[in-house]
């Protein structure tokens, strides 16, 4: 049994506590951390969900990076076996950039992934609407 999660999740110390001791608990074998690049989180201001909140490659970039870190940090905790099933589904870039563009973010994506040995070979990239991939 498994369960995906948003970065809602994880994105406190409190937040990501409380998730690895639910999983530990439920004896889940399986982790799936949904990354929404520049997006995936509550805009303090107006108190909604921002699916996708930049345009740029580079901010992309710089979340994705920041994202599988904190993945990274997550699955560490795990049990090992969870730990060694679970993965990262990546909703990423956005489907309005130039082809030159979407390789940049590709290439980029890629490389950041292969930097953590716990999500270079646990990572999707999923189709989805606005979205790059």
């Amino acid at each position: 049994a498994g369960v995906e999660v948003i970065r809602l999740a994880w994105h406190t110390q409190e937040a990501k506590t409380q998730l690895v001791e639910a999983v530990r608990e439920s004896g889940l074998c399986l982790v799936v951390c949904q990354i929404h690049t520049a997006g995936g989180y509550i805009d303090n201001q107006r108190g909604e969900y921002v699916y996708c909140g930049e345009y740029s490659v580079e901010a992309h970039q710089q979340d994705l990076a920041k994202q599988l870190k904190e993945c990274q940090s997550l699955f560490e905790m795990f049990p090992p076996t969870a730990a060694a099933n679970s993965f990262v589904n990546i909703h990423a870039g956005m489907d309005a950039w130039s082809n030159q563009e979407a390789m940049a973010f590709l290439n980029f994506a890629l490389q950041e992934i292969s930097n953590y040995p716990l999500l270079s070979t646990a990572a999707t990239f999923e189709t989805h609407r606005q979205r790059l991939f």
